[in-house]
């Protein structure tokens, strides 16, 4: 089995659109294509019951979840995705508090959060998720460490 590292290393050598490939290969599951479900909204008023109460969150957090083996959540002390009527925000605090994410894109930084909510016009899935790496595994930011190695 191949590790996080070896994974890494070959994306930061591959081209942006190689990435994207790479992403939507990984977003097939039992043959369907994941998608975030961007209205940010779960549609309970379909529905007779709560069961489906916060469906939408846990379907994009699914979503993310599928590049968790890659370490996306290395980089980061809180890591979230959300959104509204198509636009995303994104909310991070780097491991150890380190600031930035102005590098990528337009958004503040106060306290050690990184916020973003500028990247909301034409992107798909995929180029939101590159972004993410962009922001995680493909920078040079510190990682926390995940092994035990008592």
């Amino acid at each position: 089995m191949r590790k996080e590292e070896d994974y890494i290393e070959q994306l930061k050598e591959m081209t942006e659109k190689e990435i994207l490939w790479f992403i939507r290969g990984n977003l097939i599951q039992d043959g369907k294509r994941l998608r975030f479900r961007m209205s940010g909204g779960d549609n309970n008023h379909l529905q007779l019951d709560k069961i489906d109460k916060g469906s939408c969150t846990l379907h994009n957090q699914k979503v993310l979840n599928t590049f968790a083996y890659l370490g996306i959540y290395d980089y980061t002390e809180h890591f979230s995705l959300d959104f509204y009527k198509g636009c995303p925000s994104l909310l991070l605090r780097f491991f150890g508090g380190s600031e930035g994410g102005q590098l990528y894109y337009e958004g503040f930084s106060e306290g050690g959060f990184y916020y973003n909510n500028q990247f909301c016009h034409a992107y798909t899935t995929s180029q939101i998720i590159l972004e993410i790496f962009k922001l995680t595994i493909l920078s040079d930011r510190d990682t926390r460490r995940r092994d035990l190695g008592w």
